[in-house]
């Protein structure tokens, strides 16, 4: 019995061989959102005296990896190349530094029960918001095609939003 040859299915995503089409320079500022988010969030709740290193840490990681992410997409808009190591990075370093980044964060609210107590509406609500996008974050990061443009735009907004949102919260302590 003759197998039947079904078509394989095209793979998603971006490979070490694969340079994205269609990402542009606003997509690559729009990125920029997040990470200059992160770092102006680590900054703001330091400076309100709730120092932690883990946090600090975690969220200056973070940034870099981030930064190295929004230069990988401009080399790959301005000299049409992967530079592989800088796109992959992102999968290996980030999810270890966001988790110690939101540890810490967590601890810090924990640590100091009277900010969570005494903090406003809206501080409660907009924290509920960030951690809103960022499970979604996850799951677009899991069932977009990273190579698609359209992709990008939706995770870029979304966690452009969200970490906006992380701002207006700290901001509201």
């Amino acid at each position: 019995m003759e197998k039947e040859n079904k078509p394989k299915k095209e793979k998603k995503g971006i490979s070490p061989d694969i340079v994205p089409e269609g990402f542009t320079i606003p997509l690559c500022i729009v990125d920029l959102i997040p990470v200059i988010s992160f770092l102006f969030n680590v900054t703001l709740l330091t400076q309100k005296t709730y120092f932690n290193y883990f946090y600090v840490f975690g969220g200056l990681i973070c940034t870099i990896s981030g930064l190295i992410k929004v230069l990988w997409k401009f080399i790959v808009v301005i000299k049409k190349k992967n530079v592989w190591w800088m796109f992959k990075q992102m999968r290996i370093i980030f999810p270890p530094a966001f988790l110690l980044y939101f540890i810490a964060f967590i601890t810090i609210l924990k640590n100091n029960s009277d900010l969570i107590l005494n903090c406003s509406f809206y501080s409660k609500l907009f924290f509920t918001l960030w951690i809103i996008g960022m499970s979604l974050m996850v799951l677009l990061a899991i069932k977009l095609d990273s190579s698609d443009p359209k992709a990008n735009w939706i995770e870029q907004i979304t966690n452009s939003v969200s970490q906006i949102f992380l701002c207006l919260a700290i901001a509201f302590l």
